[in-house]
């Protein structure tokens, strides 16, 4: 982190879990981590530690794969009191009615160019769930507070920036302001959503984003919430 800066942020993408495992599309899902996963999240924090990272406020999704992953991390860093913002808005994006469905045999049904677009594109969503479907969030107690038409059927990346740049504008960037170091512990795609916002990514170019499971991305902003060490291509893929 940038001691020349009061602002620092990093995210970390959420460690393995059963379904990351076994290939299936996951979305709003409560999958929990593998041992790999707990493994990598332990890492994770051992590195920010290694680093000198010391945070402020930790935020995290109503998923356990990534409440599991800020557990591991925080005890590696010594930091298990700090309290936890968990929030629907930082859940991952809906995948609708490929959620729980191999990501190979869906390519087999739709073709792989259909299947990246789903992916990685930013304005098409995969086809809708319906409230019948066997993993709809909505019959979840914890989401019974969320009205019914924000819980998600379907989403793109670009639904998804929609939803997480409520909770960056609401809650993240006034505690950045205030001179907090903060960790966001979240998903792909929302993670995706946020830094797409934050580094200025075209739409066109949101679809060689991606982010490796557990490896901390950390940034020191300017005054304006700009990154100050932008991460060039490091973070790009073509796939």
């Amino acid at each position: 982190m940038n001691e020349n800066t009061n602002y620092n942020l990093v995210f970390l993408r959420h460690g393995q879990s059963t379904w990351n495992r076994d290939n299936r599309f996951i979305g709003w899902t409560d999958t929990p981590l593998t041992s790999d996963g707990v493994l990598e999240a332990r890492v994770a924090g051992k590195m920010m530690k290694d680093a000198g990272i010391q945070f402020d406020n930790v935020h995290t999704s109503m998923l356990r794969r990534s409440i599991r992953t800020v557990n591991m991390v925080l005890m590696e860093l010594g930091q298990e009191y700090l309290h936890v913002s968990k929030h629907w808005r930082l859940n991952e994006r809906s995948y609708g009615d490929l959620v729980g469905k191999n990501k190979k045999e869906m390519a087999k049904i739709y073709g792989p160019d259909k299947l990246r677009e789903w992916r990685r594109g930013y304005d098409t969503p995969p086809p809708p769930m319906t409230p019948s479907h066997k993993y709809y969030p909505g019959n979840l107690k914890r989401y019974k507070a969320i009205p019914p038409s924000s819980i998600p059927l379907t989403e793109s990346l670009h639904d998804t920036v929609l939803r997480s740049e409520v909770y960056w504008n609401d809650v993240i960037a006034p505690e950045l302001n205030s001179g907090k170091t903060v960790l966001v512990v979240g998903h792909e795609n929302n993670l995706r959503s946020m830094i797409m916002k934050l580094e200025g990514i075209g739409e066109d170019e949101v679809i060689g984003l991606s982010l490796p499971r557990a490896v901390p991305l950390a940034y020191s902003l300017d005054v304006d919430l700009k990154p100050i060490n932008p991460r060039g291509d490091g973070g790009r893929d073509k796939g």
